[in-house]
Order: C-alpha cells, then structure tokens, then sequence
C-alpha cells in the first residue's frame, strides 16, 4: 500500500508544479506585455537614443512573451482551471492596449518604414490565440 500513497504523493506534487510553472508563465507573460507596451510607445520618440534603446527592449520583450506564450499553450488545460480568468483578462487588456499602441506606431509618418516593417507581423497579436479565447 506505501507505493500506491507514495505515487499519489508524487501525482499530486508534479500537478502543483506544473500548476506554480503556469502561474508564473503568466505573470512573466504579463510583465512581458507591459515591457512591449512601453517599447512600442518609446518608438513614438524622436531621439535617436530613445530609439535604439526602445528597438532592443522590442526584441527582448517579444522574446520573453514568445516563451510564456509557448508555455501557456502547451498547458490550455491547467489555465482554465487555475485562477485564469484574473490572468486571462489581464493578458486581454495588456494585448488590447498593446494593439492600440502599435496602431499609433505604424501610423506614425515620422518613424522610419523598416521600423514599422518590423512590427506589422508580431505573432503575439495574432488574434486566433487563446488570447482572446
């Protein structure tokens, strides 16, 4: 009887990590989102510093929410049922802005096309994600 407690012991401690994994994807996917948001609205700047400096923080945010997304897709299942629907509509706002500003972005007649180029196909924003789901 011991092996058969020992492995729902041991069930029971893989769930809780995964599940601890999945919460802190999504918080580093929500603080991903908030660093892009403000790159993107660094990329509003005229200073060619601000500028270089809000291009490298782009890559790195796109980065980071590239992995916490890859993370949160694999484990659809264990979102709905762990405290998704706070994080769930936070990453909806956060993307939500995030499109507003990027709009404003490739808009913008004074930044240069190849920027702009860059930011048309950001796959975070593909709205058939469970983003939006």
């Amino acid at each position: 009887m011991p092996s058969v407690q020992a492995d729902a012991g041991h069930s029971r401690a893989n769930s809780a990590i995964r599940v601890w994994f999945v919460e802190e994807s999504a918080d580093a996917y929500i603080s991903g989102l908030s660093t892009l948001n403000s790159a993107l609205l660094m990329l509003l700047s005229h200073d060619p510093g601000t500028l270089k400096m809000a291009r490298m923080m782009t890559s790195a945010a796109l980065r980071e929410t590239g992995n916490c997304k890859a993370v949160l897709e694999q484990y659809t299942g264990l979102q709905k049922q762990y405290c998704w629907d706070i994080k769930g509509r936070c990453i909806t706002e956060k993307t939500r802005l995030i499109r507003e500003t990027l709009t404003r972005v490739i808009n913008n007649p004074v930044l240069d096309d190849s920027v702009k180029e860059g930011l048309r196909d950001i796959p975070l924003l593909d709205k058939s994600t469970f983003l939006n789901s």
